[in-house]
């Protein structure tokens, strides 16, 4: 299958209310596409992450979008790999401020109204640590943080900036529970569902990032396993992404999106959405309400 599967133990993978249901809601008018799906044939030397990170993605979601295993990480040269570079954008995205699609892996961050990067993330641990949907604020930037273990850690004391910190070197607090967005020492575990509950980015991501984003600075971490947009041809496209927390259905969202769409649904779209590849699926010429 041009794919090789390495497992290793230690691949860790305010806004009111109804702004945030706007943000997962299912409103007639369709976010155009940004990037397209691309092909790449892996070369000598190549490692899936390095491939990930040349496309500003992830591994996962190279896996996703191939039907790999998650937990693969090397590659066959002359391997043609799919790359899923093509993203539905939030619905009703905000002026400022960053947008964290969880099953989807990916942080929108918008500028004056313009949606300037879009960068792979890690969420919680689907059984012990999940990440939950809720609205927040910037509350602290802190370059090199020390991190200070919770209870259910086993290590005792502030772990000091550095390789050993799980923060990486670069922390943005939220205004929500005790949870952040950190860059990691383990890039090659960013887009898994590995973390205790935080966001998690490349480290070259957050670097670039981190002098964009202001104290204050709102944040919404959204559920949505399928996302309805228009490509540049103004075709209506659907992408649905895996259910890793067991709260949405992608193929119940998508039937949803596309009856408030006024699209009818078409048998033949289910298994293709169940594959939840994340990559655009064109399921119809345009859109009848607009």
């Amino acid at each position: 299958m041009g794919i090789s599967k390495k497992c290793y133990l230690m691949r860790k993978r305010f806004v009111s209310l109804s702004l945030l249901l706007l943000l997962s809601g299912l409103a007639s008018a369709q976010p155009q596409v940004v990037g397209e799906v691309q092909s790449y044939v892996a070369q000598k030397g190549d490692t899936l992450l390095a491939i990930a990170r040349k496309y500003h993605l992830a591994i996962d979601h190279l896996c996703f979008a191939n039907g790999w295993p998650t937990d693969a990480t090397e590659i066959w040269e002359g391997t043609e790999v799919k790359v899923p570079a093509a993203h539905i954008p939030p619905q009703k995205p905000p002026a400022q401020g960053l947008v964290v699609n969880l099953p989807e892996r990916l942080v929108y961050f918008y500028r004056e109204g313009r949606l300037k990067k879009i960068l792979p993330c890690s969420i919680g641990h689907p059984t012990k640590s999940r990440t939950p949907s809720f609205s927040a604020r910037v509350t602290e930037k802190v370059k090199d943080p020390i991190w200070y273990p919770p209870e259910w850690s086993s290590l005792r004391g502030p772990v000091k900036p550095g390789k050993d910190n799980p923060l990486g070197d670069r922390w943005l607090g939220l205004s929500y529970g005790r949870y952040g967005i950190h860059s990691t020492y383990d890039p090659e575990n960013v887009g898994n569902d590995v973390t205790h509950g935080c966001i998690r980015l490349f480290p070259e991501d957050l670097r670039q990032l981190f002098p964009q984003v202001q104290v204050g600075e709102p944040v919404y971490v959204t559920y949505e396993t399928a996302k309805l947009g228009k490509d540049e041809q103004g075709r209506l496209v659907l992408a649905t992404f895996p259910d890793v927390y067991h709260q949405s259905s992608p193929v119940g969202r998508a039937r949803r999106l596309l009856q408030s769409a006024g699209v009818a649904w078409r048998p033949e779209l289910t298994q293709q959405l169940k594959a939840c590849t994340g990559l655009p699926i064109v399921v119809s010429a345009g859109n009848p309400k607009e």
